[in-house]
């Protein structure tokens, strides 16, 4: 199936006016997966789309937080498009602080590690009831 490039016109201001935080550069990486971008991850612009960006981000999260914390707030600043056949990398830094547990995450073009994604979520405990 052969679809055509669909063009969007811009929005001539900003919707939102406050500047938002800059989500900070990993200073330590905790794990890191390497994924091949496939046709089922390619949108109608033949890009990657977006929620595959945070599936990807989830996937270098160690599974002991996974499986026993919520993410409750997730940030993600898109820098570059990923196309079809392009190597990627996800790499994540775990910050555990006193009171809340945070996860930083770029996802990079393997070849040029180009920065395409910064992504930042914090979690909650999950309490069984």
């Amino acid at each position: 199936v052969k679809f055509d490039r669909i063009s969007y016109d811009t929005y001539p201001k900003r919707v939102l006016e406050s500047e938002f935080e800059k989500i900070p550069d990993i200073t330590e990486v905790t794990d890191l997966k390497d994924f091949n971008v496939i046709y089922n991850e390619i949108d109608i612009n033949q890009h990657v789309n977006n929620p595959v960006y945070l599936i990807w981000a989830l996937e270098a999260v160690p599974y002991e937080i996974l499986s026993n914390y919520n993410p409750t707030e997730i940030e993600m600043s898109f820098k570059s498009n990923v196309c079809y056949g392009d190597k990627i990398s996800s790499i994540c830094q775990i910050i555990n602080n006193e009171n809340e547990l945070i996860s930083l995450h770029t996802i990079n073009q393997k070849t040029t590690d180009k920065e395409l994604v910064r992504i930042r979520m914090k979690w909650s405990e999950v309490h069984e009831t």
